[in-house]
């Protein structure tokens, strides 16, 4: 791994110059940006290097709930992964973009606009597949050209990205009160279970089980749904009817006012014991 000595050289000033950093609270106003929320303690977190196209060597880290450096963008290797380990549930991961080019210096933030010392939301996240999103940064104080490729880098785990300006500036407890997944019964189950799930507003719902490899199982539900309490069975079969194998399987509900807008993602597990 290139540029592993200067990073470790720097994280300790990058860490005082961090420190000294006070957030700007999230406006209700806010329609930009998104937060990444811990849905289970039990599971890592993991953060790698995908690209780089900046003309600055900007520096890629952690803020909190700890403060890392974790790569120099134009020196880390494609597929470099640093392992943060466990979270709480419900902390809130913030990632850091250092630009030390003169002119252009900055030092800007995952989630709302309000972080960011111009105002401008600087980091873009997609998902890209199963528990897997993409980070895309934009290094220009002021927010440059906006392509947001100056750094692309990918997160794993059993994380909730909520948009701040659709769920509110706490995504987690936003997204609790607009709709909530709750845990599967009987846990574990033999012949059949029920995963029940609330919504206070309309959403678009799809509602899946996986297994713990990412690979899709069935789909239990997939279309608009008016608030209320609803309730979905699982009796341990595939899309084609077959009786799948004992173990850990993931049920997830992917919630949006409408097919094509952002909204809220939750997961749980449960356990296939016959």
């Amino acid at each position: 791994m290139k540029g592993v000595v200067r990073i470790l050289r720097t994280t300790v000033r990058i860490g005082m110059f961090l420190s000294f950093i006070v957030f700007a609270s999230a406006s209700a106003q806010s329609q930009e940006g998104e937060i990444i929320i811990v849905l289970s303690d039990t599971s890592d977190v993991t953060v790698s290097h995908v690209d780089a196209n900046a003309v600055s060597n900007n520096i890629f880290g952690l803020f909190s709930p700890r403060t890392e450096t974790l790569w120099f963008c134009l020196d880390a290797d494609s597929g470099f992964t640093v392992n943060l380990g466990r979270f709480p549930i419900g902390t809130e991961v913030i990632f850091f973009l250092h630009n030390p080019r003169p002119g252009y210096e900055g030092t800007f933030f995952t989630g709302p606009a309000e972080r960011n010392p111009d105002g401008v939301v600087h980091a873009i996240i997609t998902e890209v597949g199963f528990q897997t999103w993409q980070i895309e940064w934009e290094d220009w104080l002021g927010g440059g050209d906006r392509s947001y490729d100056d750094c692309v880098c990918e997160i794993k785990g059993d994380l909730l990205i909520s948009p701040v300006g659709v769920e509110g500036k706490n995504g987690y407890k936003q997204a609790v009160n607009t709709g909530q997944l709750l845990l599967n019964q009987p846990n574990p189950f033999s012949q059949m279970t029920e995963i029940r799930y609330q919504l206070t507003n309309p959403h678009h719902v799809v509602l899946r089980i996986y297994d713990m490899s990412g690979r899709q199982i069935i789909t239990l539900g997939d279309g608009m749904y008016k608030p209320g309490d609803y309730i979905a069975r699982w009796d341990g079969r595939d899309e084609k009817g077959e009786e799948v194998s004992n173990g850990v399987y993931l049920y997830r509900m992917d919630a949006r006012r409408s097919p094509d807008t952002d909204g809220f993602i939750m997961t749980n597990k449960l356990i296939l014991l016959r």
